[in-house]
């Protein structure tokens, strides 16, 4: 009998190959041939590799394909009795040890239809099962002939499962030999996009293969699966992106409340403290968001108290700079009073940011989601009472302010509870390390923020806080849709950066898949709100603020380019060229800028929403133009 071997290697040692050439011979059979798949520059995706391997073996016409990973062992084979059950089966395989644990083939479950390895000894040696496992399986060539090739689409696990069930379908008979048994080497370190593929490949297989009923009840138990996994990166970014959402729609809440009750120029106030307060708040945020989510969880640990006390001294810097630029700006005495008085915000979202990050250490982001929707919907309660019984500016700023400083004490109880042994530290050179790495993100952040807030300062500036009042109401409805980036960059980033190192192929192809994704949303929700403005808007308006809704239609279609503008970047994260994300936004700011001061004074709110339209537009075509040079220079090289 003829066998031919397929090893699919990743990035596997010279040792480690000759190892498994040594033992492949050692068995002795009289006629076989072995070749080996490499995956480790072009990952083809484990079902890939091998279809790549049977294409090679169309002139050696084998009686046996003998599939397997890189990191087995079979020593302990017999090679008198591997083949003995293909007497009673057409796929089979044998019982595997890993992590000192038995595994007797794959079960599906018949209800869920999730796949998992049998940890039961059978009480007979031949065992029938539902799937053999990938790292090692034997397949008759007449199953190949008539099943086909192994679905790509799998990429990594699940691929086995998929052909053993499309064979059994075809009435091919999977099954054991309990007699024998091999060893698994699975390296952590190599299986880090483990539990994304598992998930996604799992739900895929179910509606491939699912019927009505099963797919119901998986829809149905979504919460419960969600919970059960709380401790995990799904689990996590899922309360992150809930949380987000939920805080968006209450803060939104508030700002209808704040249309019902402030005049144009209050609210055009309000509007000018914030965005005042929010212009050094990268400073105090230092890495905790692209920089955070991609590096910071394991560059962190043993060095959490110097991050900590640096994002307090650095959030105490923020404050400074903040109210200096106020007085530097000659803003309204009034206006740099409320400044003043808010500042602490600052100081307040680094501590919150910074219990965000413990937890993440411990895979526990979401009882900081818990907190924030808490002190968001209290400060909904609050605020909304002081307007609807006050009306005054300066006694809600007395109470934001109070509410911000309590939120950071109770910040500050919860990191000492997780983190009991804090202590403020001073180390120069770790938090010059720190810096250093973080440094880009932050001028980004710093960047992209004035260059949102520009407008506002210059309809201040050369119009008057009327302006700005309309303006901002218009653009705050439009901001209302801007949290889906927001909640893309969160989700995906992690996702985006393992896909790159595992295969750049389903990396462009995954990120040409969301920019189309996006994109399409994008338009189709600017579309929608273009539409039934006039007919919505109104009725949260007052009368004086109904050129607001215009602003609205003009700034709602940037959505879509904004939203594949965020694909782009965070692909330019991934590449590493956060540097040249720097500079478009240096580009942006500086268009921002130029176009507003000039047509501002003639058209007001209306020059500023065109051009933030035009700005949304250049940047969508400048990033997808680098994005595509870099892709075919890595191709290149």
């Amino acid at each position: 009998m003829k066998a031919f071997f397929i090893v699919i290697l990743y990035k596997t040692s010279k040792e480690q190959v000759l190892k498994l050439k040594a033992e492949i011979k050692s068995l002795a059979l009289k006629s076989y041939k072995l070749v080996f798949i490499d995956n480790t520059k072009i990952n083809r995706g484990y079902a890939g590799a091998i279809n790549k391997g049977i294409e090679l073996s169309r002139n050696y016409k084998p009686d046996f394909y003998v599939i397997a990973n890189d990191d087995i062992s079979v020593e302990k084979l017999n090679k008198q009795q591997i083949f003995e059950a293909s007497k009673y089966f057409d796929i089979w395989g044998f019982p595997l040890k890993q992590n000192k644990e038995m595994r007797y083939g794959g079960e599906i479950n018949k209800l869920r239809l999730s796949g998992g390895l049998i940890s039961r000894k059978p009480k007979n040696r031949f065992k029938s099962v539902d799937f053999v496992s990938g790292s090692l399986m034997f397949i008759k060539r007449n199953v190949i002939e008539k099943v086909g090739l192994f679905d790509e689409s799998y990429f990594l696990y699940y691929e086995e499962v998929d052909y053993c069930t499309r064979a059994r379908l075809r009435g091919f008979k999977i099954g054991i030999d309990s007699k024998l048994v091999y060893e698994h080497y699975e390296a952590t370190d190599r299986n880090e996009l483990k539990e994304f593929y598992l998930k996604r490949n799992r739900l895929k297989y179910l509606l491939k293969y699912g019927n009505l009923k099963q797919k119901l009840y998986e829809l149905i138990r979504i919460p419960k699966t969600v919970f059960e996994d709380k401790n995990s990166l799904i689990f996590n970014f899922l309360s992150l992106n809930l949380s987000s959402l939920i805080n968006r729609v209450i803060n939104f809440l508030l700002f209808l409340v704040l249309l019902r009750t402030l005049t144009i120029e209050d609210y055009g106030i309000y509007t000018l403290v914030w965005a005042h307060i929010n212009i050094f708040s990268p400073i105090a945020d230092f890495g905790t968001t692209a920089y955070g989510i991609v590096k910071l969880p394991l560059e962190l640990k043993g060095k959490y108290d110097y991050f900590y006390s640096l994002r307090i001294v650095t959030s105490a810097i923020a404050v400074l700079l903040t109210i200096l630029l106020a007085f530097l700006l000659k803003l309204n005495f009034f206006i740099v009073g409320l400044i003043i008085l808010t500042s602490p915000i600052i100081i307040s979202n680094a501590i919150s940011g910074s219990y965000l990050i413990i937890l993440s250490l411990k895979n526990k982001q979401y009882l900081s989601s818990v907190v924030s929707v808490i002190f968001n919907f209290i400060l909904l309660i609050v605020l909304g009472f002081v307007l609807l019984t006050t009306k005054s500016l300066a006694y809600l700023f007395v109470l934001i302010s109070f509410l911000y400083i309590t939120y950071a004490i109770a910040n500050y109880v919860l990191s000492k509870k997780e983190y009991p042994s804090f202590r403020f530290k001073f180390n120069f050179q770790i938090w010059k390390s720190i810096a250093k790495k973080s440094l880009v993100y932050v001028l980004i952040s710093l960047l992209a923020g004035l260059y949102f807030k520009l407008d506002l300062y210059l309809l201040n500036f050369l119009q008057n806080t009327q302006a700005v009042g309309i303006y901002s109401a218009g653009y705050k409805f439009f901001e209302a849709f801007i949290f889906i980036a927001g909640s893309y960059s969160i989700a995906s980033l992690p996702t985006l950066s393992k896909l790159y190192k595992s295969s750049k192929r389903v990396f462009i192809s995954k990120v040409k898949k969301d920019f189309l994704l996006l994109s399409g949303l994008g338009y189709f929700i600017a579309i929608i709100g273009y539409l039934t403005a006039p007919l919505v808007l109104p009725i949260f308006f007052q009368r004086s603020y109904m050129d607001s809704m215009e602003v609205f239609r003009i700034v709602i279609f940037s959505l879509p380019f904004m939203l594949g503008t965020t694909v782009f970047l965070n692909s330019l994260y991934i590449l590493k060229k956060a540097y040249i994300v720097l500079t478009i936004f240096i580009l942006q700011t500086v268009f921002n800028f130029i176009f507003n001061y000039i047509y501002i004074p003639k058209f007001s709110y209306f020059a500023s929403s065109y051009i933030t339209l035009l700005g949304e537009f250049l940047t969508t075509f400048v990033v997808v133009l680098l994005f595509i040079k870099f892709i075919k220079n890595e191709n290149r090289n």
